[in-house]
């Protein structure tokens, strides 16, 4: 996200070059030809904002990554924290042969490349034996695979019927870094309005892959900002995550005293 609002730096210090009145330098000195040049370009552009389009859209593809990451990542450390899949939480455990199923009807699709029918097969059948010293092993796609955007009501889908984790909006709230981000202390005020940027965000994202006549392009403010939302809630969500697989971790120490 950081570096989007670098790029957005880039746009704008362009555009601004645009409309300074260099006519006078003579220089050839190769900087000040590369500047001209840019000077040229940046003015036959005019200053659209259709560039800052291609810059939202990368941000929420960006957000839509990391996300994927961080399931995969909390998914691929169950089976070193929890080796014996009988013992992870019901939502999970119910969850993951479905999971596996959709991937198995779907897995001709690019996006499954890297995997096979018998990746998925074997995950499967390392559910049912599996031990301490030899745990299963999860195809961790099974879990972040979605069809839809990442809306708010999605992400909450997600995390309670896959992962086990209820009200992970309040969990989220409860964060520092959003609530410092949108600039209040009262945790349904923050829970509130993250959920309303994020649904605007992806509302925003639909509207530009599916523009009408009256679409309005975006502007340099709604990039930076967007992309600093989704920094806070990215922050947010894996502190979340990470305190979730501490506390499954803490729950076996206990089971196995």
């Amino acid at each position: 996200m950081r570096k989007t609002e670098e790029f957005v730096d880039l746009i704008k210090s362009t555009f601004d070059l645009a409309k300074q009145d260099i006519k006078h330098l003579r220089s050839k000195h190769p900087i000040m030809v590369n500047a001209l040049d840019v000077h040229t370009k940046a003015r036959k552009l005019g200053g659209t904002s259709e560039v800052y389009d291609g810059a939202f859209l990368t941000i929420c593809a960006q957000y839509e990554f990391t996300v994927r990451d961080l399931i995969e990542t909390f998914a691929g450390n169950l089976s070193s924290k929890i080796p014996i899949f009988q013992n992870l939480p019901d939502i999970i455990r119910s969850y993951y042969p479905k999971g596996c199923a959709t991937l198995l009807l779907h897995i001709d699709q690019e996006k499954y490349n890297h995997l096979t029918q018998q990746d998925v097969l074997s995950s499967l059948a390392s559910c049912v034996n599996c031990s301490t010293g030899s745990p299963y092993h999860f195809v961790v796609d099974a879990f972040s695979n979605h069809e839809r955007n990442l809306n708010a009501g999605v992400i909450n889908e997600i995390y309670s019927q896959r992962l086990g984790m209820k009200d992970i909006w309040k969990r989220i709230a409860r964060q520092t870094a959003l609530a410092d981000y949108l600039g209040s202390k009262d945790k349904n005020t923050v829970e509130k309005i993250a959920k309303e940027k994020l649904d605007g965000a992806i509302k925003h994202r639909n509207n530009i892959i599916h523009r009408g006549r009256s679409f309005s392009h975006t502007g340099e403010s709604e990039v930076r900002n967007t992309a600093q939302y989704f920094s806070a809630l990215m922050d947010s969500l894996a502190i979340v995550m990470d305190k979730y697989e501490q506390s499954l971790d803490a729950g076996m120490s206990n089971q196995s005293r």
